[in-house]
């Protein structure tokens, strides 16, 4: 590991191998009406990407009294529109990219209490899937790549 974390292991993985999702993380008392799903999205292409190009008005485009959208970004802010209007309809929009060690920015994600984290990068330049490997999020899923 590059780095000293809190966490080495997140609550979605057991040591028998048993996501702790399946049994413990995800009863119906973590979804009472009074809180919303919080999903958050990680991507070292909200830029001038094909990425953003697709996803730029998604943020926006939730219901945000069900939802709580977080996007965490894995690169440097590149100045432009794009970027901009991810940010800006985004209720959180974190830079991960000065966070170099994958475990502190998984245990960020997971201080954050994300219930459904999507790598919008999966194998491509720029991913960072050791983060995603810590497991800081009981559901974790991944969107199309370019």
């Amino acid at each position: 590991m590059c780095c000293t974390s809190r966490h080495t292991s997140f609550p979605g993985v057991l040591t028998r191998g048993e996501p702790e999702f399946l049994t413990n993380s995800l009863n119906f008392q973590n979804f009472l009406p009074f809180s919303r799903l919080k999903i958050g999205y990680v991507s070292s292409d909200f830029g001038n990407h094909p990425t953003s190009h697709l996803m730029q008005s998604i943020p926006g485009l939730h219901d945000l009294k069900s939802v709580e959208i977080f996007c965490y970004a894995l690169s440097a802010d590149d100045g432009t529109t794009f970027r901009s209007k991810i940010a800006k309809e985004a209720e959180h929009f974190v830079d991960l990219s000065q966070i170099p060690c994958n475990g502190k920015a998984a245990d960020r994600i997971y201080q954050d209490g994300i219930n459904i984290l999507v790598n919008m990068n999966g194998y491509t330049k720029g991913a960072r899937n050791e983060i995603f490997a810590l497991r800081p999020a009981p559901v974790q899923g991944e969107e199309r790549n370019f």
